[in-house]
């Protein structure tokens, strides 16, 4: 019953700076990861600007991947080289990225500004790294759902239509028609 009345003060008290001392230990994600001093906690910061920067860098391989088996990109990553071997791929890297995602979420929910704000600097740094030659075209910002972005940029790629002699509609257009 320990762990929920942690829990309930936190719900309680809300975002908090935990360098100052007023708050009980800190666990990050683990009981063994308690950031009981001042070193431990920018370590422990440091530990998750770079964890959030592997994060962007782990949704750039994902998003690599996705545009070779569609054809858009070549990919340099050895494992990924085959498109049938990236196909079957992609839903565990998918899954990966969910499982990342979730872990920053966890990360975040420990209300400790400190670490709130090492995260988004890491995912911002990760972001400008890894994402800077396509700054303007992709959009996501959040990393357990890039998934949505790539939804929505498949819903813009334009279809054929035969009753206008071969002539491109998007799919918009066509759900139009058959009303």
């Amino acid at each position: 019953m320990r762990g929920s009345s942690v829990l309930r003060s936190y719900y309680r008290t809300g975002f908090h700076w935990t360098a100052s001392g007023n708050h009980s230990c800190l666990n990050l994600i683990f009981s063994t990861f308690t950031l009981n001093s001042k070193f431990r906690l920018v370590l422990a910061c440091v530990a998750v600007c770079g964890f959030a920067i592997l994060v962007e860098g782990f949704a750039k391989v994902r998003h690599t991947v996705v545009a070779h088996v569609k054809g858009q990109q070549r990919t340099n990553l050895l494992l990924f080289q085959h498109r049938d071997v990236a196909r079957h791929c992609i839903p565990i890297l998918h899954g990966l990225q969910a499982l990342l995602g979730y872990l920053l979420m966890l990360i975040a929910m420990t209300f400790s500004i400190e670490i709130f704000l090492s995260l988004l600097l890491g995912l911002g740094l990760g972001y400008y790294i890894f994402f800077s030659e396509e700054l303007l075209r992709h959009m996501t910002t959040n990393p357990c759902c890039e998934f949505l972005q790539e939804e929505s940029n498949e819903a813009e790629v334009p279809l054929m239509d035969d009753e206008n002699n071969g002539q491109h509609n998007s799919r918009l257009n066509l759900s139009r028609n058959e009303r």
